[in-house]
């Protein structure tokens, strides 16, 4: 009986194991079956039901691998079920859960086999919630003292956050380095491709050509390959060498392993080369192709956005090629061809506006001329228009307002677009003759004595953005103005304050954080060993410190209840507060150390800074503004003397402790109305501002009216 009885027990026993043994298997297998869907869709981005299946199949696997921790705890699968759910909620894109699944894993288990691929998935997950630090750290350690093949995924997915962060250096040099010590040959396409694109985004064609070629020579997986040869391609369009680039595309289409997952996006670059080298009508059937093949894809999008390109080049009828954009933004909202289509139709639109309103102004409509040429070199890369318009600006302007910078424009067209030195010189000689004294003039003779251009253009024209910035103009009216100052004067200083102003702008009008991020970094790596640069770094800082914050916060809401639940709130509070305090608006007084024209262009100047917003008006009765005491004759533009109007100019103006103007920036009107309403007020006495009875400088909003007699 006894027997018996140690029978059953042992077959209750076998039969209890066997079931949880069951139940891993079941959450394993979902788990490597979602893993071929995943792969699947990577090696497709087309394929939408793939990406889905893969994360259906993900949340099966996630149920079943945790009913072995709920039903079975003490069972030798827990830990195994732990990196399964962690990993499956990876792929989901959940990364607070993953974290908390590998932390548990780490706490409960620190002897298991599994230790040292959960600390490579936890450095994956910091990193792809954008906490780069924590990444860095957990990824470094485990490069460093891992004793497996997962300390080689380490130190790879290190050079992945390097170049997510434009660090190409690191990745390069680290990169290299990795390759002299790899546990595994399977990571070396992987470390080339890496290398290579970071040495095309430094420019260093010879090396990185080298560098991708060895992509090819190590068994990459089919979209890796594709990477790599459309690098190649990139190679060749950046060297000029369209005709080969276009055979590089067209070769790519007859690889079937190729052409099976990314057809689409090949045919876009192929067609992208027809249409740099002239064959307009071959590349719109390309794309026309794509439309159709890929319909309701971003490759779709784009390739409605090209052909509306090659519809303008065209010069075919204007509603033909705006309803191309139009096109190009339906397919795809959250496409990179969105926003291009959108501005491209935008242009288009104001193009026909100005071209309407010159035709039916007797007057000339100088102004409206010159934003249409400014529209034609900025936006719609129509030099030769452009300089047909600059030129009526520089002949019928009588104010000499508009003139120099049409001149300077037409000066510029030649030297950086047709490479006509004679006619540039021929146009900066007539600026010098006919605009002394003016900033425009300025640059024009530094380019007669030494072919380079001085920074007195970029400056006039930064200081331009600067007042529409002022002004509360929308950001669409001086983002390209800024964007402009950097793609033509990259090496001057204020190519950096512009780059930095974008960054901001991004940040705090547009709230787009991402883009915001990116363009700090660009300020970061180009101009890195100026004030500028190092507020741009502590700008990222900042951000990131905020992230981490909202992250911390995200997982004491999920840890709701649990005893560290208060102290991951206090912690990410107190980080909240850290980053608020090393931000730009809280460090202004911080830029007085910086040189003047720093802290002129910095917040406080481009930016809407408390340094002047927040002393305009005083909220307290203790705080009385200032007031004029005295007026003064109206200082008049000479346009308003030849042209009389009704103008209204309003203004901020420092007013000093003694009552005089001491500073002024433009707010609103007609900026070429500026200087003279602004020498009109620096005429004005005040009764000082004062607090507490005591003066001090305090900014104040001015508005300066001329009335026609």
């Amino acid at each position: 009986m006894k027997r018996l009885s140690l029978t059953v027990a042992l077959l209750l026993c076998l039969s209890s194991g066997c079931v949880y043994f069951n139940t891993f298997y079941n959450a394993k297998r979902r788990f490597d079956e979602a893993e071929k869907q995943r792969l699947k869709a990577e090696e497709n981005p087309n394929d939408l039901s793939a990406r889905r299946t893969a994360g259906d199949i993900y949340s099966q696997a996630i149920t079943k691998a945790s009913a072995i921790l709920d039903l079975h705890p003490d069972s030798k699968y827990v830990d195994d079920s732990l990196m399964i759910i962690g990993k499956a909620e990876f792929w989901r894109e959940h990364y607070l859960e993953a974290l908390r699944k590998f932390a548990e894993l780490q706490s409960n288990f620190p002897k298991s086999e599994l230790l040292e691929e959960s600390h490579l998935w936890e450095g994956r997950a910091y990193w792809k919630m954008g906490q780069y630090a924590d990444a860095r750290r957990i990824l470094l350690d485990l490069a460093r003292e891992g004793r497996s093949f997962f300390a080689d995924h380490a130190a790879f997915a290190l050079l992945e956050v390097e170049m997510e962060q434009k660090d190409y250096s690191s990745v390069i040099k680290e990169g290299e380095e990795l390759l002299t010590h790899l546990r595994t040959g399977k990571l070396r396409a992987g470390i080339y491709q890496k290398i290579g694109g970071a040495q095309v985004a430094l420019a260093r064609f010879d090396v990185a050509e080298e560098a991708l070629r060895n992509v090819l020579k190590h068994a990459p997986s089919p979209r890796m390959e594709y990477e790599a040869r459309t690098s190649l391609g990139a190679i060749l369009e950046a060297r000029g060498v369209f005709a080969k680039a276009r055979d590089l595309y067209a070769g790519m289409l007859r690889m079937k392993h190729l052409k099976r997952g990314f057809e689409a996006d090949i045919r876009l670059n192929l067609a992208r080369t027809l249409f740099r080298t002239g064959q307009e009508d071959e590349a719109y059937r390309l794309c026309k192709g794509v439309t159709e093949g890929f319909p309701r894809t971003p490759q779709a999008a784009m390739a409605y956005y090209q052909m509306g390109l090659i519809a303008q080049r065209q010069n075919r009828k204007p509603e033909e090629t705006k309803e191309l954009f139009r096109k190009a933004q339906q397919e795809d909202r959250n496409a990179p061809a969105y926003e291009l289509a959108r501005q491209r139709q935008e242009d288009l639109e104001a193009l026909e506006r100005y071209l309407q309103k010159i035709a039916s102004d007797s007057t000339g409509a100088l102004d409206t001329v010159f934003d249409l040429a400014e529209l034609y070199r900025q936006r719609l890369n129509e030099p030769d228009s452009a300089l047909v318009a600059y030129r009526r600006v520089a002949e019928k302007d009588t104010t000499k307002d508009l003139g120099p910078k049409a001149m300077y424009a037409i000066g510029w067209i030649y030297t950086e677009v047709k490479q006509d030195s004679a006619s540039a010189r021929e146009a900066f000689a007539s600026l010098v003759r006919n605009y002394p004294g003016t900033a425009y003039a300025e640059a024009a003779a530094s380019w007669l004595h030494d072919g380079t251009v001085s920074n007195e253009a970029a400056r006039a024209r930064f200081l331009e953005a600067e007042r529409l910035r002022f002004s509360g103009a929308a950001p669409g009216t001086y983002l390209p103005i800024l964007e402009q100052i950097v793609s033509d004067y990259p090496g001057d200083v204020y190519a950096a304050k512009a780059l930095y102003a974008v960054a901001w702008t991004h940040e705090n009008a547009l709230r787009e954080e991402a883009v915001a991020r990116e363009r700090y970094q660009e300020v970061s790596e180009r101009y890195g060993n100026t004030a500028v640069g190092d507020l741009a770094r502590q700008k990222l800082e900042a951000i990131a410190e905020e992230g981490r914050a909202d992250s911390l916060r995200l997982v004491a809401r999920a840890e709701e209840g649990r005893a560290d639940s208060l102290r991951l709130v206090a912690r990410a509070d107190s980080l909240r507060e850290a980053a608020r305090a090393d931000s730009i608006p809280a460090r202004v007084d911080s830029l007085k150390s910086l040189p003047p024209d720093s802290v002129r262009a910095l917040p406080g100047g481009v930016m809407p800074e408390p340094s002047v917003r927040n002393e305009v008006v005083a909220p307290d009765t203790s705080v009385q503004s200032p007031r004029v005491a005295q007026t003064a004759p109206l200082v008049y533009p000479d346009s308003l003397k030849v042209y009389p109007t009704e103008v209204q100019v309003t203004l901020k103006v420092l007013v000093g402790k003694d009552g005089r103007v001491k500073e002024g920036l433009f707010v609103r009107g007609p900026y070429r109305y500026y200087e003279a309403a602004l020498a009109t007020v620096r005429q004005y006495t005040f009764i000082p501002g004062a607090r507490d009875g005591q003066p001090e400088e305090m900014w104040v909003e001015q508005i300066v009216e001329y009335l026609p007699p």
